[in-house]
């Protein structure tokens, strides 16, 4: 994520900072204080987190070692073990928020105590590696979205942590796009992400805003129609139900009988099936019907049609 802009490309309705305050805090009393050994970051992917996280560790001066991917609760151990005195960052490694074990793990790791004994059991059999280990790190953890099983157990995970989760509305997430452009190039880009949003219904973050700024640079490098790649890239990452109604009708309203057709055709559907798929997408909003004029379907909630 880039730094912030510090040009008057746009008027800001919230500085960046202030949006992530509540991590920034938290990291602060994380670091500083013996009563909180875990915190627990979540948000949608592509909100800004991860940099920020690392902005809060380093303004504070604590050393910090990030463990990142697919682990086993061996490696773990071992991990730990070596850095039992530091802050431990664990990002992009939900998977192993799926395993009883682990979960057991961290809830040993995150007690409200300075020194916390963590007994290997059947963790790892590394030679080198102690029966037992009196950590004094902390830990930071990095979601998406809380794991699906084992529940009560991570729960007494949050329960013994500081948890704090960034919600953003659109506008929010508008507002910090457009203050973390660095030139007006950036500001056109970005302002081309959200005219496609608009149209076809997308859910927009900044990992988004900075490879469709990477996309224009080599664009602008080859002499390539930077616009009509960020379109495709896009629409390639759509849900499934917007690209079928998107690549039948654009950004038009079609009644629902000729999407019901068309997926008889392109998708094999039954009847029935089709109407079912319809049914879901509907509810989930992911395509719109206008109750209005009943059998239309559209990409957006009929009104906000740009």
């Amino acid at each position: 994520m880039p730094e912030l802009n510090t040009q008057k490309l746009y008027e800001p309705k919230l500085v960046v900072e202030k949006y992530y305050s509540t991590i920034v805090e938290g990291i602060k009393l994380l670091a500083n204080s013996d009563n909180f050994n875990c915190m627990i970051a979540k948000s949608k992917c592509g909100y800004g987190k991860s940099f920020w996280i690392d902005r809060a560790l380093e303004s504070c001066g604590k050393e910090y070692i990030i463990f990142t991917g697919e682990f086993s609760e061996a490696k773990f151990f071992s991990f730990v073990n070596d850095n039992k005195d530091k802050i431990i960052v664990i990002r992009d490694s939900a998977s192993l928020l799926r395993k009883l074990s682990f979960i057991d793990f961290l809830k040993s790791a995150t007690e409200l105590t300075k020194v916390r004994k963590i007994s290997r059991m059947n963790y790892s059999t590394h030679e080198g590696v102690p029966e037992t280990i009196e950590f004094e790190g902390k830990i930071i953890f990095e979601i998406n979205s809380l794991p699906k099983n084992h529940q009560d157990d991570f729960n007494a995970i949050i329960d013994r942590s500081l948890f704090i989760e960034l919600n953003f509305s659109v506008e929010d997430i508008k507002d910090i796009m457009y203050q973390i452009c660095q030139t007006p190039e950036e500001k056109e880009v970005t302002d081309h992400i959200i005219l496609i949003k608009d149209k076809i219904g997308f859910d927009i973050n900044f990992r988004l805003q900075k490879k469709c700024i990477g996309i224009y640079n080599a664009c602008k490098k080859e002499e390539g129609d930077w616009k009509d790649y960020i379109n495709k890239l896009m629409l390639s990452e759509l849900p499934e139900s917007k690209k079928l109604l998107y690549r039948f009708t654009g950004n038009k309203p079609i009644r629902r009988i000729e999407f019901v057709k068309y997926l008889m055709k392109d998708k094999g559907y039954s009847y029935c099936t089709a109407e079912r798929r319809i049914k879901n997408w509907l509810y989930l909003e992911e395509i719109y019907s206008n109750k209005l004029k009943q059998g239309l379907l559209s990409l957006n909630k009929f009104g906000e049609i740009k």
